[in-house]
Order: C-alpha cells, then sequence, then structure tokens
C-alpha cells in the first residue's frame, strides 16, 4: 500500500437538505491507486461520454462514510475535492425475502461490480449502468451550465440488493454481525410474518441479512487448520466461525432435512381431517402408549382419572385425547431434532448451542409458539433461526421459521395433554441454550447470601 493511502481522509460536513434526504461534504483529494482504497459505493455520469450516458456505479474513496449506509452521487470523473452528495441505502425486496430470486439484470451487474472491486481490466471506471435502470429518475438539481443530477431509483435498489449478496474488504463499514442493534426486530420469527402476510406459514421465506464483514481480534484463538486469510461475515468467534464454515456443508442436507420433515409431520397432525378417524370414547391401549415400559411402572392413578385431568370425560372432550399416540409421536421427533443440531454444535467443539449463546445476543423471544413444542424447545429454535439468519443460511432459517410458526388448534386441551399425560410417556428433553453451570453458580450465592 502507498504512503498516501495512509493518511486519515477527512471530511468536513457543509449543509443537508431534508426533501430529497442529500447531504453535502468537502472531501480532501487523496492520491490512491485503485487498490489501495476504500469507500462507498456511488454512481454518475461522465459529462461529454458519449459511449455510456448513463454512467457508471463505483467505489467512491471515503473513510468517513459507511458503505451499508450511504449511496454516493457524483460522477467517477469528479476531483477527488469537490462536493458529492450522499443519499441513505433504500429499502430493497429482496431484505425481506430471501427466497426471493435475483432477475437477471441483477444478477449479471451484481457479478460485474465484484469483478470491477477484484480490479479486473476490464472495468477501469466502473460498471457501466444500462438503459433499463435509467428510465424512472428524479432530477435533484442543475448548475449554471445546465449540467443536472439526476437519482436513479432502480440503480440505488441495485446497489442495496448488490450489498445483500457480496461482502468485500474493499467496501468501507465499521458494522459487525456481533452488533446488530437495529435488526433484533429483523431476526424476529413475527418479522416474517408481517411482511407476507397472505403466505401460508409452509411456504415463508426468511429476511436476508446484509454481509458485514467479520471484525476479529488479532488475539482471537485459532482452528489449528486455520492458518490462511479466512474471509467471513457471521457473527462467531473466529475459531468457532471456521469449524462452523467447514462442517456446516457436512450437516447441512441432514439438518434442513429433518427439520422440514419434523414441519411436515406437525402439520399433518395439526390437521385432524388429515388424522385416521378415531372415535373420542375409543379404547386406548395404554400398555402400548407406554412401551417399552408399562403403565403402572409411570403413573399411579387409573386411565380414568388422568383423562378427568385433562377435562375428557362424561360432557366434556379434550380434543387432543383420540389423538394421543400421535402427539406422543410428534415429542419424539422433536427430540431426536433437537439431538441432531446439538451434534452439529458438538462438532465445532462446543457444548451445543449454549456455548454460542454465552457469547452473542441471540433472540429468545419465542412468541406465539406451537404448543407442540416446550417454551425451552421453542426458545432454542428460536435463537437456532437468528443463527442461521447471522450466519447467512437461509436455507435452514427457512425450515425453522416454518417449525416455530406453525399454530396448533385447541391450544389449551394440547397443554393440558401433554403436562399430565405426554411428558410422563416421553419426557421434554433437558436440552437448553441456557448455562446450568452458570445457574448453579447462582443459586449457590443466593443460598450462601441467605445462610449469612
Amino acid at each position: 500500500m502507498s504512503e498516501a493511502a495512509t493518511i486519515p481522509l477527512e471530511c468536513i460536513r457543509i449543509h443537508s437538505t431534508g426533501d430529497q434526504g442529500r447531504e453535502y461534504y468537502y472531501v480532501h483529494p487523496q492520491q490512491l491507486t485503485k487498490a489501495d482504497y476504500r469507500g462507498i459505493i456511488a454512481y454518475g455520469a461522465i459529462d461529454g461520454d458519449v459511449k455510456n450516458a448513463n454512467g457508471y456505479i463505483y467505489l467512491r474513496n471515503t473513510t468517513t462514510f459507511d458503505a451499508y449506509d450511504s449511496i454516493a452521487l457524483v460522477s467517477p470523473s469528479a476531483p477527488a475535492n469537490t462536493l458529492f452528495p450522499t443519499v441513505p441505502i433504500p429499502h430493497t425486496p429482496y431484505e425481506r425475502n430471501a427466497g426471493k430470486r435475483l432477475k437477471r439484470i441483477h444478477q449479471s451487474l451484481i457479478s460485474d461490480f465484484v469483478a470491477y472491486l477484484e480490479g479486473v481490466p476490464h472495468f477501469p471506471i466502473g460498471v457501466p449502468i444500462p438503459d433499463a435502470l435509467t428510465h424512472e429518475y428524479v432530477r435533484i438539481g442543475c448548475d449554471g451550465d445546465g449540467n443536472c443530477t439526476n437519482r436513479y431509483p432502480a440503480v440505488e435498489e441495485l446497489i442495496a440488493t448488490a450489498l445483500l449478496f457480496i461482502s468485500h474488504s474493499r467496501l468501507h463499514t465499521s458494522k459487525s454481525m456481533k452488533r446488530l442493534e437495529g435488526l433484533e426486530h429483523v431476526v424476529s420469527p413475527s418479522y416474517a410474518l408481517q411482511c407476507q402476510p397472505h403466505t401460508a406459514l409452509t411456504k415463508l421465506q426468511p429476511p436476508r441479512l446484509p454481509h458485514y464483514p467479520a471484525q476479529f481480534r488479532p488475539d482471537e484463538e485459532r482452528d489449528a487448520n486455520d492458518t490462511g486469510d479466512f474471509r467471513y461475515t457471521g457473527c462467531l468467534n473466529r475459531r468457532t466461525a471456521f469449524r462452523f464454515v467447514r462442517n456446516l456443508p457436512k450437516y447441512m442436507a441432514m439438518l434442513g432435512m429433518a427439520t422440514a420433515s419434523t414441519v411436515k409431520l406437525l402439520l399433518h397432525h395439526m390437521h385432524s381431517h388429515f388424522i385416521p378417524p378415531l372415535q373420542p370414547d375409543g379404547p386406548l391401549d395404554w400398555n402400548e402408549l407406554c412401551h417399552p415400559f408399562r403403565y403402572k411402572d409411570i403413573f399411579d392413578k387409573s386411565p380414568r382419572a388422568l383423562l378427568e385431568r385433562v377435562g375428557h370425560g362424561g360432557e366434556s372432550t379434550n380434543h387432543w385425547v383420540p389423538h394421543l399416540r400421535y402427539v406422543i409421536t410428534c415429542h419424539c421427533q422433536i427430540h431426536q431434532l433437537l439431538e441432531l443440531y446439538e451434534t452439529f454444535f458438538h462438532s465445532l467443539g462446543l457444548r451445543g448451542l449454549v456455548d454460542i449463546f454465552s457469547e452473542i445476543s441471540l433472540n429468545t423471544f419465542a412468541e406465539d409458539h406451537p404448543n407442540i413444542l416446550t417454551t425451552d424447545e421453542a426458545i432454542y429454535f428460536t435463537a437456532a433461526y437468528d443463527l442461521f439468519l447471522h450466519e447467512h443460511n437461509f436455507h435452514i432459517a427457512r425450515e425453522l421459521l416454518g417449525l416455530i410458526s406453525l399454530p396448533f388448534p385447541h391450544a389449551w386441551d394440547l397443554m393440558l395433554l401433554q403436562q399430565v399425560i405426554v411428558d410422563e410417556i416421553a419426557p421434554p428433553s433437558h436440552i437448553t441454550i441456557y448455562d446450568s453451570d452458570y445457574e448453579e453458580d447462582e443459586d449457590e450465592e443466593v443460598d450462601k447470601e441467605n445462610m449469612v
């Protein structure tokens, strides 16, 4: 890197105009080569450029603005010591729906822009803006010579979209996936429901988060195989991140298919018209339900007493009693799915998701979760959904979103049945994201204080 590249880039605020959302700055000149500088994405036309009158998308040198916050409106040929306006990064449909496929023109231009950032000679100035993105524009001013500056919403949407799919060392940012104060609402399962209110729950798509580059500390522990440059845009510490990226391909298909299968099983049993008809007062083979144990090994009350406790008997009917066998099957499947996720986290050298949660603030607000899940299970899958969103694995996140969004009917009947009968036959898993050692230490401290 040249010596000039180490000079701090100064920036003096001139004024701002709220009507167009523009802010003007005066930037001191820098003698930097293309490979040296970092900055924000800009676009603009070169006066007299007959070959491409629409202008170019390129990188504007600055270390004051954040590439994920602002777009510069200025010609690539404008000197560094000129005024240039910036506009905030707009919203794009792709950030609300990770399943939305890129338009062909977006895919092509994003690929070209990555090539430009990499220094491919084919793009010496920047990526030419095609006519298709300039049909709609907003004029924001003209100079004394009649040269006008326009804003192109389609170009700005393209830039915002690109930042959801790419990350590059030349894009200047101070943001990190570990600090997402402004995105807590996005990783909530309810956000997907709000963005796609008319979509079937089984077809909900998670949002897409920006690819902020990770900012590792020099003294962070590394995996023994992590010996080179490690490009990463997630939220984990370096050693766990390296193992996560290395091991996930081995588990991804299994995790995705197992979660999708669990969702389909729950969906099948939450609608009674999918289930073979059973008489509400039909006989139940309790020993078969309790297999491999016998009924009397688990319960000390008669079957009739149990049914009365769950509101099934006489004139009252518990909707889920005739489907008790299916409810137990669903519980066993959920337990196996939890074990599978924990197996993946064990492969990273962790005790489980609990170790990641102890370092990173993951969402644990399991709002309106399906009653077939216990509170701890719902919190676990909600935190896992948040983690896989952070790690940009939208395929697994999509299946987890479906799992924690399914509404089970007759919730009160189901809760009673689970607490009184199902949890005794198929006890809930003890897997949790909360550190039990920490909680035990806290309890010991409280006991000591009470003794004093």
